[in-house]
């Protein structure tokens, strides 16, 4: 059952912390948010800004709520999610504020630990539970309150040990209607249609699209033609290029590449993926061989080849993102408690150091 809490008072100070993205600005520094895993002598939610050079600066704790591991920004930027991925999971919505966050809603008993959230542009939110299988949709209105809007539950398996039951590990709009979700524990995308903010009408499952036994599904990024999506497989250390017809409705599975070099043989789990801001250049991040793969997309056909690898400079990345400006790409390594920069060469696509600084066990990063 949800339950869901509104609060309006709990807030975090923060000092001498710019308010300005830095998108528009070329002399002012990018801010961002860390989401965490509550280890290490972490602290919850960070913020941090990375230089116009690339160097991390004002580094601070925002809030301290338990495993904070993924975060969302709504499109105005003046909303900041975060779930807690345990194994009674909630959802927080944060005003943001100038230098301070505060929450004005927590929605408790959403699923077992939730990991990954979306939102679209009308505030629909869809929350991806993993040791559920299940997906909690909300509405949030325009004060940052949450509102359930019903759920999805999956049903099967799959041969590798890690595949007894569905796992829902993201989820994503198509559109206003449908949502598609990565079942890292029945090797399926299940395309569901969804309320679009209509109370009463709960969202329902209406197709799937079946990958190879073990693959383990678990983020997508998306083409900004509409035409292509690439899959990154957990289990199976594999990309697919997913095409999808000019309706939205019909997909095909069109490619499948690996993640690692022919000549590794050691353990290896995919964990996040990102296409850069041009659609150029794909990303793909190896925990175990712990590099990020880079690939260039065939404007053409949608397809990839490999440029090469990157090594993150830690253990275990979770997570990265792609700075608004397309110019640098930040890795999130958990086990190395370590955020990573890099310059990118946007002619390439290879990747350039340029700094690091440590956070407990990080995450997640969101501009």
């Amino acid at each position: 059952m949800l339950r869901f809490i509104f609060l309006f008072a709990i807030t975090t100070s923060l000092t001498s912390c710019m308010q300005n993205s830095g998108g528009d600005h070329p002399d002012i520094p990018t801010e961002f948010y860390i989401g965490t895993y509550s280890k290490n002598n972490s602290k919850g939610i960070y913020k941090a800004a990375i230089t116009p050079e690339g160097k991390f600066k004002e580094l601070r704790a925002l809030m301290n709520v338990k495993d904070p591991s993924y975060l969302a920004k709504a499109k105005e930027g003046n909303f900041l999610l975060a779930v807690s991925e345990q194994e009674i999971g909630s959802l927080r919505a944060f005003m943001i504020n100038g230098d301070s966050l505060q929450q004005v809603s927590l929605a408790e008993e959403i699923g077992t630990h939730p990991c990954h959230i979306s939102i679209d542009k009308n505030r629909n939110i869809a929350v991806s539970n993993y040791s559920s299988g299940t997906v909690a949709m909300f509405r949030m209105n325009d004060e940052g309150n949450l509102t359930s809007m019903g759920s999805l539950e999956f049903k099967g398996n799959g041969p590798h040990p890690r595949q007894e039951a569905p796992h829902a590990h993201s989820s994503y709009f198509l559109d206003d209607n449908h949502l598609i979700t990565a079942d890292l524990g029945t090797d399926k995308l299940w395309i569901s249609r969804v309320n679009n903010g209509e109370s009463g009408q709960n969202p329902e499952i209406s197709d799937s699209i079946v990958l190879a036994p073990g693959s383990g599904p678990r983020h997508m990024a998306f083409h900004s033609n509409q035409k292509w999506i690439y899959l990154v497989n957990e289990l199976s250390a594999t990309v697919n290029l997913i095409k999808m017809d000019t309706t939205g409705t019909a997909f095909s599975v069109a490619q499948e590449i690996s993640t690692l070099p022919d000549s590794y043989t050691g353990e290896n789990l995919c964990a996040d993926i990102h296409l850069d801001r041009s659609g150029n250049f794909l990303y793909v991040s190896n925990r175990g061989h712990q590099t990020l793969a880079i690939y260039r997309v065939d404007q053409q056909n949608g397809r990839l080849s490999l440029v090469g690898f990157e090594s993150v400079r830690g253990d275990w990345p979770r997570n990265f993102n792609i700075t608004p400006d397309n110019k640098y790409l930040i890795v999130a390594n958990e086990r190395s408690d370590n955020l990573v920069c890099f310059k990118r060469d946007t002619l390439s696509g290879n990747l350039i150091y340029t700094d690091q600084v440590q956070v407990p066990a990080p995450v997640c990063i969101t501009f």
